[in-house]
């Protein structure tokens, strides 16, 4: 690993409430029960990460689920039906998205379920952090923080949703 990415996750543990599930810096992280693993491996580049999970009864399950850089942090839901990736993208930029465990296919972004209040406000920003924070019986708890505009008018975006399933599909709100 280099000292950029070193350097970085320490940064990240003193600012990410769940920094020691995010990647590459730990090795893999287990769903609640152990049933899954979630792991990253370095492309050939080293600065690329394709992030895995696998049931671990049957080893031959491997899946990928996200190709990354930079930092994606996991958070599983206590059934572990579900986790969150939060991908840190750049300085300006972080975004989640809702997974299957079971098929992990099927990304479900976050920012497409803010409530419109919040989605009319995202445009004026130019640094945006959509982060998942905690996943409990009550649902996923996402923080929206983020700031735009220029000298004449700033604009600071700073909001708390829960994010659940609904039937077949999920929805935000707060």
């Amino acid at each position: 690993m280099s000292t950029r990415h070193l350097l970085f996750s320490a940064i990240a543990l003193t600012t990410n409430s769940f920094a020691a599930s995010c990647f590459p810096g730990v090795q893999s992280l287990d769903s609640p029960s152990a049933l899954f693993s979630v792991y990253a491996i370095a492309e050939k580049d080293d600065e690329t990460y394709r992030l895995l999970i696998r049931e671990n009864r049957e080893v031959k399950s491997v899946r990928v689920v996200l190709d990354f850089s930079r930092e994606a942090c996991v958070l599983w839901a206590p059934n572990e039906a579900y986790f969150a990736v939060t991908w840190n993208m750049g300085s300006n930029l972080a975004e989640t998205y809702i997974y299957s465990a079971a098929v992990p296919s099927r990304r479900v972004e976050v920012i497409d379920l803010l409530p419109a209040q919040l989605k009319d406000q995202l445009g004026a920003l130019d640094h945006l952090y959509v982060v998942a924070k905690e996943w409990s019986a009550a649902g996923l708890t996402i923080s929206i923080n983020g700031q735009g505009g220029d000298a004449r008018k700033r604009v600071t975006l700073d909001a708390k949703v829960t994010c659940r399933r609904s039937g077949e599909s999920w929805r935000c709100d707060g």
